[in-house]
């Protein structure tokens, strides 16, 4: 809060003078969801990397409320309606529709427990979390997700072109112990099968949200590369105009291999003997094929060991999978400042309704023509 006076609040120009720094709306810095709450939140999470350090992993959670029995039946006893052991999806729909506070209240105090069961204590899934710092997000239908930087104790930090061979090694073990990408098949274990194909698998068909650049790329980068092992793939950069021609070819090679295996993923499920078999089309070896996914990014990036029949995986830890039975994304965190950006973007995102709220408020006062004393009453 502004510390104020009574009669710098009668003062015109002093009013006048905090509208224009746009410090006439700091009260809210206290109210949830607010432009002005996740600006201090923002400001927390800074402090929390100044301390910290760099934030190991970046976890992102999402609502199965569709799924949870459990979820459905607290929200049905607590309605009123009848508990059943199968909801059919229009009553499950309007369970959740009818009580959206119940709902949300549930999904926090799932997400709390999870995370001192799970994450923070119990079970150390991720090894041994020393802090971590949350931003629950609502989709557009309603649906609550958490995106949050995990701080784990004696994890390995990546530091850029500066890091030896012994970090990066070092890296890759740690990813492998609580990072993976494995799709088992029924036989091999039932029940993480169906967690991963109901849970982890994206969409062939993709969809609206996750289609950019004229609906032809998928931000969240499906399809994933095959990889025998989990490597860093640093960036190469062309010195000359041969260069240049060379990624022009790698990348379109890499584009008709990746349509070849998708013909060939329509009549069966892939094998290492379907990719040996690409490879040797183009007279690559598995060694050239690692190299070359090199020239695809600008950055350096983790390409974890995937199986050819796992292109739509999305990466997950299979404790956590478990215990939570919904989507989850996570990722060791390579670059800061992508991290940061995409931090940034989150914490600093209000709800939309509260900064529709404060912007046609504002509106408002001015076409109105009301004096700063009158717009802050309001």
């Amino acid at each position: 809060m502004i510390p104020m006076t009574a009669s710098q609040g009668k003062d015109e120009n002093q009013l006048k003078l905090l509208l224009k720094n746009d410090m006439i709306y700091r009260h809210f810095e206290t109210v949830r969801g607010s432009p002005q709450y996740w600006n201090q939140r923002l400001k927390d999470l800074f402090g929390m990397n100044r301390q910290l350090g760099i934030s190991t992993f970046f976890l992102t959670l999402s609502c199965a409320d569709m799924r949870w029995k459990e979820f459905l039946d607290v929200i049905a006893r607590n309605s009123g309606e009848e508990v059943k052991e199968v909801y059919s999806f229009l009553e499950k729909a309007n369970l959740i529709r009818k009580n959206p506070v119940i709902a949300a209240r549930m999904f926090e105090r799932r997400f709390q427990v999870f995370m001192k069961k799970f994450v923070k204590g119990g079970a150390y899934c991720l090894g041994e979390v020393i802090d971590w710092f949350a931003r629950i997000e609502m989709q557009m239908r309603g649906s609550p997700h958490a995106h949050m930087p995990l701080w784990v104790k004696n994890a390995p930090k990546y530091n850029g072109k500066n890091t030896d061979e012994k970090t990066v090694l070092k890296i890759i073990e740690f990813c492998d112990k609580y990072i993976t990408t494995w799709f088992p098949s029924i036989d091999e274990d039932g029940e993480l099968h169906h967690y991963v194909k109901e849970l982890q698998r994206h969409s062939r068909n993709h969809s609206k949200s996750c289609l950019i650049c004229h609906g032809t790329i998928c931000r969240f980068e499906f399809l994933r590369a095959i990889s025998r092992r989990t490597f860093i793939s640093f960036p190469y950069m062309p010195k000359n105009d041969e260069d240049v021609e060379l990624i022009k070819i790698v990348k379109k090679t890499l584009r008709d291999t990746n349509i070849e295996l998708n013909n060939l993923e329509k009549d069966k499920i892939l094998t290492w003997t379907d990719f040996d078999t690409i490879l040797d089309k183009y007279n690559w070896t598995y060694e050239y094929y690692e190299w070359f996914l090199s020239t695809v990014h600008s950055r350096p990036k983790i390409f974890h060991k995937r199986e050819p029949n796992a292109r739509w995986i999305n990466q997950y830890n299979e404790e956590l999978l478990r215990a939570w039975n919904a989507n989850m994304d996570i990722q060791f965190i390579l670059d800061p400042y992508a991290c940061a950006r995409y931090l940034m973007s989150y914490t600093t995102k209000p709800e939309r309704e509260m900064s529709l709220l404060l912007e046609a408020t504002h509106k408002e006062c001015r076409e109105g023509n009301l004096t700063v004393r009158e717009e802050v009453k309001r």
